[in-house]
Protein backbone atom coordinates (compact mmCIF):
# COMPACT_ATOMS: atom_id res chain seq x y z
CA UNK A 1 0.00 0.00 0.00
CA UNK A 2 1.39 3.54 -0.78
CA UNK A 3 1.75 4.86 2.97
CA UNK A 4 4.16 2.15 3.80
CA UNK A 5 8.31 3.15 3.52
CA UNK A 6 10.10 1.61 0.71
CA UNK A 7 10.80 -1.87 0.82
CA UNK A 8 8.58 -2.49 3.72
CA UNK A 9 5.07 -4.91 3.85
CA UNK A 10 2.81 -5.17 6.78
CA UNK A 11 4.63 -8.33 8.05
CA UNK A 12 7.58 -6.65 7.56
CA UNK A 13 6.08 -3.86 10.20
CA UNK A 14 4.81 -6.76 12.46
CA UNK A 15 8.63 -7.88 12.96
CA UNK A 16 10.67 -4.21 12.62
CA UNK A 17 12.43 -3.54 15.73
CA UNK A 18 12.41 0.14 17.53
CA UNK A 19 15.91 0.87 15.57
CA UNK A 20 14.55 0.34 12.13
CA UNK A 21 11.48 2.38 12.64
CA UNK A 22 13.92 4.87 14.20
CA UNK A 23 15.42 4.58 10.68
CA UNK A 24 13.01 6.01 9.05
CA UNK A 25 12.48 9.67 8.73
CA UNK A 26 10.10 11.39 10.58
CA UNK A 27 7.52 11.96 7.44
CA UNK A 28 8.03 8.33 6.95
CA UNK A 29 6.47 7.68 10.19
CA UNK A 30 3.60 9.80 10.39
CA UNK A 31 3.04 8.55 6.54
CA UNK A 32 2.40 5.21 7.77
CA UNK A 33 1.01 5.63 11.21
CA UNK A 34 -1.41 7.95 9.40
CA UNK A 35 -2.26 5.20 6.48
CA UNK A 36 -2.34 2.63 9.32
CA UNK A 37 -4.83 4.39 11.40
CA UNK A 38 -7.15 5.16 8.27
CA UNK A 39 -7.00 1.36 6.85
CA UNK A 40 -7.00 -0.14 10.47
CA UNK A 41 -9.50 2.96 12.52
CA UNK A 42 -7.75 3.83 16.10
CA UNK A 43 -8.53 -0.10 17.15
CA UNK A 44 -7.09 -1.62 14.63
CA UNK A 45 -3.58 0.48 14.75
CA UNK A 46 -3.56 -0.19 18.76
CA UNK A 47 -4.15 -3.76 17.98
CA UNK A 48 -1.07 -3.48 15.36
CA UNK A 49 1.18 -1.73 17.93
CA UNK A 50 0.21 -4.48 20.42
CA UNK A 51 1.02 -7.58 17.92
CA UNK A 52 4.38 -5.86 17.14
CA UNK A 53 5.22 -5.55 21.31
CA UNK A 54 4.64 -9.00 21.65
CA UNK A 55 6.75 -10.37 18.65
CA UNK A 56 9.34 -8.09 19.72
CA UNK A 57 9.17 -9.56 23.53
CA UNK A 58 8.77 -13.00 22.18
CA UNK A 59 12.19 -12.54 19.81
CA UNK A 60 13.74 -10.99 23.38
CA UNK A 61 12.52 -14.14 25.21
CA UNK A 62 13.89 -16.54 22.16
CA UNK A 63 17.50 -15.25 22.70
CA UNK A 64 17.79 -15.69 25.73
CA UNK A 65 19.41 -19.30 28.05
CA UNK A 66 17.41 -21.32 29.61
CA UNK A 67 19.74 -20.11 32.44
CA UNK A 68 18.75 -16.68 32.67
CA UNK A 69 14.75 -17.58 31.94
CA UNK A 70 14.98 -19.64 35.45
CA UNK A 71 16.48 -16.91 37.18
CA UNK A 72 14.23 -14.22 35.91
CA UNK A 73 10.70 -17.07 36.23
CA UNK A 74 12.13 -16.94 39.77
CA UNK A 75 12.42 -13.02 40.31
CA UNK A 76 8.76 -12.55 39.45
CA UNK A 77 7.15 -15.91 40.45
CA UNK A 78 3.91 -15.25 42.95
CA UNK A 79 3.29 -17.27 45.99
CA UNK A 80 5.82 -18.61 47.08
CA UNK A 81 7.76 -15.37 48.28
CA UNK A 82 4.51 -14.88 50.45
CA UNK A 83 4.44 -18.18 52.05
CA UNK A 84 8.01 -17.95 52.92
CA UNK A 85 7.19 -14.88 55.00
CA UNK A 86 3.77 -16.41 56.30
CA UNK A 87 5.41 -19.29 57.47
CA UNK A 88 7.96 -18.02 59.05
CA UNK A 89 6.11 -17.33 62.20
CA UNK A 90 4.72 -20.13 63.89
CA UNK A 91 2.53 -20.90 66.33
CA UNK A 92 5.02 -20.86 69.75
CA UNK A 93 4.19 -24.75 70.49
CA UNK A 94 5.70 -24.97 66.68
CA UNK A 95 8.60 -22.73 67.44
CA UNK A 96 12.13 -24.56 67.75
CA UNK A 97 15.93 -23.50 69.17
CA UNK A 98 16.72 -20.30 68.12
CA UNK A 99 20.20 -18.31 68.69
CA UNK A 100 23.80 -18.41 67.35
CA UNK A 101 26.50 -20.41 66.62
CA UNK A 102 29.08 -19.18 68.15
CA UNK A 103 33.02 -20.32 67.00
CA UNK A 104 36.20 -19.91 68.93
CA UNK A 105 38.95 -18.63 67.45
CA UNK A 106 40.76 -18.03 70.65
CA UNK A 107 44.27 -20.20 71.58
CA UNK A 108 43.40 -23.51 73.29
CA UNK A 109 45.99 -25.28 75.67
CA UNK A 110 47.08 -24.90 79.12
CA UNK A 111 46.23 -21.95 80.51
CA UNK A 112 43.71 -20.87 77.85
CA UNK A 113 41.47 -23.21 79.01
CA UNK A 114 40.95 -21.64 82.75
CA UNK A 115 40.67 -18.31 80.58
CA UNK A 116 37.75 -19.62 78.34
CA UNK A 117 36.33 -21.27 81.42
CA UNK A 118 36.05 -17.95 82.84
CA UNK A 119 35.17 -16.03 79.73
CA UNK A 120 32.16 -18.89 79.36
CA UNK A 121 30.87 -18.35 83.20
CA UNK A 122 30.84 -14.40 82.48
CA UNK A 123 29.32 -14.65 78.99
CA UNK A 124 26.41 -16.86 80.92
CA UNK A 125 26.24 -13.99 83.71
CA UNK A 126 25.91 -11.40 81.15
CA UNK A 127 22.76 -13.43 79.12
CA UNK A 128 21.30 -13.72 82.14
CA UNK A 129 20.78 -10.13 82.51
CA UNK A 130 19.34 -9.99 79.33
CA UNK A 131 16.45 -12.60 79.92
CA UNK A 132 15.91 -12.63 83.55
CA UNK A 133 13.71 -9.39 83.92
CA UNK A 134 11.01 -10.96 81.01
CA UNK A 135 10.92 -15.03 82.93
CA UNK A 136 7.73 -15.95 84.11
CA UNK A 137 5.88 -12.77 82.82
CA UNK A 138 4.44 -14.02 79.48
CA UNK A 139 3.98 -18.13 78.68
CA UNK A 140 4.89 -17.01 74.58
CA UNK A 141 8.54 -15.31 76.34
CA UNK A 142 8.97 -17.98 78.74
CA UNK A 143 8.99 -20.48 75.44
CA UNK A 144 11.21 -18.09 73.96
CA UNK A 145 13.84 -18.45 76.61
CA UNK A 146 14.02 -21.72 76.98
CA UNK A 147 14.64 -22.42 73.18
CA UNK A 148 17.62 -20.45 73.63
CA UNK A 149 20.86 -21.81 72.38
CA UNK A 150 24.18 -20.63 71.80
CA UNK A 151 25.54 -23.68 69.88
CA UNK A 152 29.75 -23.18 70.79
CA UNK A 153 32.45 -24.71 67.70
CA UNK A 154 35.45 -25.56 69.37
CA UNK A 155 38.18 -26.80 67.55
CA UNK A 156 42.06 -25.98 67.50
CA UNK A 157 41.66 -25.71 64.33
CA UNK A 158 39.91 -22.71 64.03
CA UNK A 159 42.15 -20.93 66.28
CA UNK A 160 43.30 -17.36 64.64
CA UNK A 161 41.27 -17.87 61.65
CA UNK A 162 39.70 -14.75 60.45
CA UNK A 163 35.84 -14.04 59.64
CA UNK A 164 35.67 -15.47 56.24
CA UNK A 165 36.26 -18.79 56.97
CA UNK A 166 33.63 -18.96 59.83
CA UNK A 167 30.95 -16.92 58.14
CA UNK A 168 27.65 -19.25 57.66
CA UNK A 169 23.91 -18.47 58.22
CA UNK A 170 22.06 -20.16 60.24
CA UNK A 171 18.54 -18.90 59.22
CA UNK A 172 16.28 -19.81 55.66
CA UNK A 173 13.07 -19.47 54.71
CA UNK A 174 11.32 -22.78 54.96
CA UNK A 175 11.88 -25.32 52.41
CA UNK A 176 8.31 -25.54 50.40
CA UNK A 177 7.28 -28.89 52.01
CA UNK A 178 7.20 -27.13 54.61
CA UNK A 179 4.30 -24.76 53.77
CA UNK A 180 0.38 -25.28 54.69
CA UNK A 181 -2.54 -24.56 53.17
CA UNK A 182 -2.68 -20.37 52.16
CA UNK A 183 -5.70 -18.95 50.95
CA UNK A 184 -8.75 -17.21 52.50
CA UNK A 185 -12.17 -17.99 54.15
CA UNK A 186 -15.14 -16.80 52.09
CA UNK A 187 -18.44 -16.54 53.73
CA UNK A 188 -21.96 -16.71 51.56
CA UNK A 189 -24.24 -14.00 52.49
CA UNK A 190 -26.34 -14.21 49.71
CA UNK A 191 -30.01 -16.05 49.17
CA UNK A 192 -30.13 -19.51 49.67
CA UNK A 193 -32.44 -22.33 48.60
CA UNK A 194 -34.35 -22.62 45.06
CA UNK A 195 -32.96 -20.67 41.88
CA UNK A 196 -30.43 -18.97 44.39
CA UNK A 197 -28.63 -22.66 44.45
CA UNK A 198 -28.31 -22.70 40.51
CA UNK A 199 -26.86 -19.11 40.50
CA UNK A 200 -24.55 -19.80 43.49
CA UNK A 201 -23.26 -22.87 41.23
CA UNK A 202 -22.83 -20.42 37.85
CA UNK A 203 -20.89 -17.63 40.16
CA UNK A 204 -18.85 -20.95 41.90
CA UNK A 205 -17.82 -21.77 38.13
CA UNK A 206 -16.88 -18.76 37.20
CA UNK A 207 -15.27 -17.42 40.16
CA UNK A 208 -12.97 -20.45 39.92
CA UNK A 209 -12.29 -19.46 36.45
CA UNK A 210 -11.05 -16.18 37.32
CA UNK A 211 -8.90 -17.55 39.87
CA UNK A 212 -7.44 -19.79 37.47
CA UNK A 213 -6.90 -17.30 34.93
CA UNK A 214 -4.41 -16.13 37.61
CA UNK A 215 -2.57 -19.26 38.52
CA UNK A 216 -2.03 -21.09 34.77
CA UNK A 217 0.41 -18.98 33.47
CA UNK A 218 2.66 -19.93 36.52
CA UNK A 219 1.85 -23.59 36.57
CA UNK A 220 4.78 -26.12 35.46
CA UNK A 221 7.72 -23.42 35.58
CA UNK A 222 9.08 -23.43 39.28
CA UNK A 223 8.85 -26.10 41.37
CA UNK A 224 7.81 -24.21 44.14
CA UNK A 225 5.14 -22.32 42.45
CA UNK A 226 3.46 -25.55 41.47
CA UNK A 227 3.44 -26.64 45.28
CA UNK A 228 2.31 -23.44 46.43
CA UNK A 229 -0.51 -23.39 43.85
CA UNK A 230 -1.10 -26.97 45.41
CA UNK A 231 -1.67 -25.90 48.64
CA UNK A 232 -4.01 -22.89 47.63
CA UNK A 233 -7.31 -22.92 49.65
CA UNK A 234 -10.62 -21.41 49.55
CA UNK A 235 -12.62 -22.47 52.52
CA UNK A 236 -16.22 -21.65 52.19
CA UNK A 237 -18.36 -20.68 55.16
CA UNK A 238 -21.93 -21.42 54.02
CA UNK A 239 -24.75 -21.57 56.02
CA UNK A 240 -28.82 -20.18 55.62
CA UNK A 241 -28.51 -17.64 58.66
CA UNK A 242 -25.94 -15.87 56.84
CA UNK A 243 -28.18 -14.83 54.24
CA UNK A 244 -28.14 -11.03 54.44
CA UNK A 245 -25.78 -10.78 57.33
CA UNK A 246 -23.24 -7.88 57.73
CA UNK A 247 -20.11 -7.32 57.38
CA UNK A 248 -19.51 -6.72 61.68
CA UNK A 249 -21.44 -10.39 61.89
CA UNK A 250 -18.75 -11.98 59.50
CA UNK A 251 -16.37 -10.13 60.96
CA UNK A 252 -17.20 -11.80 64.52
CA UNK A 253 -17.58 -14.98 63.03
CA UNK A 254 -14.07 -15.30 61.37
CA UNK A 255 -12.95 -14.00 64.69
CA UNK A 256 -14.49 -17.16 66.41
CA UNK A 257 -12.90 -19.39 63.75
CA UNK A 258 -9.14 -17.79 63.14
CA UNK A 259 -7.42 -19.42 66.31
CA UNK A 260 -8.37 -23.09 64.81
CA UNK A 261 -7.21 -22.05 60.92
CA UNK A 262 -4.07 -22.96 59.08
CA UNK A 263 -1.93 -19.89 59.85
CA UNK A 264 -1.93 -19.38 55.72
CA UNK A 265 -5.52 -19.16 55.70
CA UNK A 266 -5.44 -16.88 59.39
CA UNK A 267 -5.45 -13.86 57.48
CA UNK A 268 -5.99 -10.30 58.28
CA UNK A 269 -9.40 -10.28 56.73
CA UNK A 270 -11.49 -12.79 55.38
CA UNK A 271 -13.65 -12.75 51.79
CA UNK A 272 -17.89 -12.30 51.82
CA UNK A 273 -19.86 -12.79 48.69
CA UNK A 274 -22.76 -10.17 48.85
CA UNK A 275 -25.44 -10.37 46.07
CA UNK A 276 -23.55 -7.56 44.69
CA UNK A 277 -20.54 -9.04 44.14
CA UNK A 278 -21.57 -12.16 43.07
CA UNK A 279 -24.00 -10.20 40.78
CA UNK A 280 -20.31 -7.98 39.43
CA UNK A 281 -18.40 -12.47 38.89
CA UNK A 282 -22.03 -13.21 36.63
CA UNK A 283 -21.66 -10.56 34.51
CA UNK A 284 -18.51 -8.95 34.17
CA UNK A 285 -16.26 -9.81 31.63
CA UNK A 286 -13.47 -12.26 32.26
CA UNK A 287 -9.92 -10.64 33.14
CA UNK A 288 -8.59 -12.17 30.38
CA UNK A 289 -10.78 -10.73 27.41
CA UNK A 290 -9.21 -7.41 27.65
CA UNK A 291 -6.89 -5.02 30.14
CA UNK A 292 -8.82 -3.73 33.13
CA UNK A 293 -8.44 -0.24 32.24
CA UNK A 294 -10.57 -0.94 29.05
CA UNK A 295 -13.51 -2.69 31.07
CA UNK A 296 -16.20 -0.67 32.42
CA UNK A 297 -17.08 -3.64 34.97
CA UNK A 298 -15.35 -6.09 37.19
CA UNK A 299 -15.50 -9.28 39.09
CA UNK A 300 -15.16 -7.84 42.81
CA UNK A 301 -15.62 -9.56 46.25
CA UNK A 302 -15.70 -8.02 49.85
CA UNK A 303 -13.00 -7.84 52.24
CA UNK A 304 -13.79 -7.93 55.70
CA UNK A 305 -11.10 -6.86 58.42
CA UNK A 306 -10.90 -9.70 61.22
CA UNK A 307 -10.66 -6.37 63.91
CA UNK A 308 -12.80 -4.13 63.16
CA UNK A 309 -11.15 -0.42 62.86
CA UNK A 310 -12.18 3.01 63.64
CA UNK A 311 -15.82 3.71 62.42
CA UNK A 312 -16.51 6.07 59.78
CA UNK A 313 -16.54 9.75 60.62
CA UNK A 314 -20.23 11.08 60.41
CA UNK A 315 -20.60 13.40 57.94
CA UNK A 316 -20.53 17.30 58.31
CA UNK A 317 -22.96 18.97 58.03
CA UNK A 318 -23.53 19.86 54.47
CA UNK A 319 -21.19 17.95 53.42
CA UNK A 320 -21.67 15.16 50.49
CA UNK A 321 -19.84 12.07 50.24
CA UNK A 322 -16.98 13.13 48.44
CA UNK A 323 -16.20 15.13 50.92
CA UNK A 324 -15.86 12.71 53.77
CA UNK A 325 -14.92 9.17 52.18
CA UNK A 326 -11.45 8.02 53.18
CA UNK A 327 -11.82 9.51 56.67
CA UNK A 328 -12.69 6.63 58.16
CA UNK A 329 -13.14 2.97 57.25
CA UNK A 330 -16.24 0.92 58.18
CA UNK A 331 -14.11 -2.78 58.23
CA UNK A 332 -14.72 -3.82 54.79
CA UNK A 333 -13.88 -2.83 51.16
CA UNK A 334 -14.21 -3.96 47.68
CA UNK A 335 -11.70 -5.96 46.32
CA UNK A 336 -10.84 -7.41 42.24
CA UNK A 337 -11.44 -10.81 42.12
CA UNK A 338 -8.19 -10.60 39.15
CA UNK A 339 -5.65 -9.39 41.63
CA UNK A 340 -6.99 -11.49 44.58
CA UNK A 341 -4.23 -13.77 45.34
CA UNK A 342 -0.71 -11.81 43.91
CA UNK A 343 -1.70 -8.30 45.27
CA UNK A 344 -4.61 -8.55 48.18
CA UNK A 345 -3.11 -12.03 49.85
CA UNK A 346 0.61 -10.73 50.23
CA UNK A 347 -1.11 -7.90 52.37
CA UNK A 348 -3.37 -9.23 54.83
CA UNK A 349 -1.17 -13.04 55.06
CA UNK A 350 1.58 -10.79 56.13
CA UNK A 351 -0.30 -7.46 57.70
CA UNK A 352 1.60 -5.45 55.67
CA UNK A 353 -0.45 -2.66 55.73
CA UNK A 354 -3.35 -2.00 57.89
CA UNK A 355 -7.03 -2.41 55.17
CA UNK A 356 -8.38 1.11 55.92
CA UNK A 357 -4.90 1.95 54.32
CA UNK A 358 -6.27 0.70 51.27
CA UNK A 359 -9.03 2.83 51.30
CA UNK A 360 -7.37 6.39 51.36
CA UNK A 361 -7.89 7.41 47.95
CA UNK A 362 -11.16 6.21 47.28
CA UNK A 363 -14.04 8.79 46.24
CA UNK A 364 -16.56 6.30 47.41
CA UNK A 365 -17.31 3.49 49.47
CA UNK A 366 -18.47 1.58 46.07
CA UNK A 367 -14.59 1.72 44.68
CA UNK A 368 -13.03 -1.60 43.96
CA UNK A 369 -9.70 -1.77 45.57
CA UNK A 370 -6.75 -3.71 42.59
CA UNK A 371 -3.50 -3.11 43.62
CA UNK A 372 -1.43 -0.29 45.28
CA UNK A 373 0.02 0.87 42.31
CA UNK A 374 -0.82 4.17 40.45
CA UNK A 375 -4.35 2.81 38.71
CA UNK A 376 -5.18 0.80 41.65
CA UNK A 377 -8.78 1.44 42.20
CA UNK A 378 -12.19 0.77 39.62
CA UNK A 379 -15.43 1.67 39.60
CA UNK A 380 -18.00 0.06 37.77
CA UNK A 381 -19.93 1.76 35.48
CA UNK A 382 -23.09 -0.16 36.69
CA UNK A 383 -23.06 0.96 40.33
CA UNK A 384 -23.14 -2.66 41.16
CA UNK A 385 -20.56 -2.38 43.30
Amino acid sequence: MSFYPPGWTYDRLLNASGDELQALSDSQRTTLFDGLRATHGEDGFRAILQEMSRRYRARVEAAKSEETKQQERELIAPFFKTLSSVYRNPAPEDWGKWGFVVFRTTPYGGEHESRWAEFRERWDAILEEQVAPHRELIAKVDRAIDLLELRWVEDPKLEGVDAAEVASSVYRNPAPEDWGKWGFVVFRTTPYGGEHESRWAEFRERWDAILEEQVAPHRELIAKVDRAIDLLELRWVEDPKLEGVDAAEVARRFGEMAATLPQGLATSACLMVTPASLESVLTSPLPSSTPRIERQKIPFVVAVARVESTPRLPPMPGADDADVAGTGFNGYLNVALETLLEEFYPIVALQMMDLHSLVAKFSHENDIWCSTGLRGMHQNADGTS
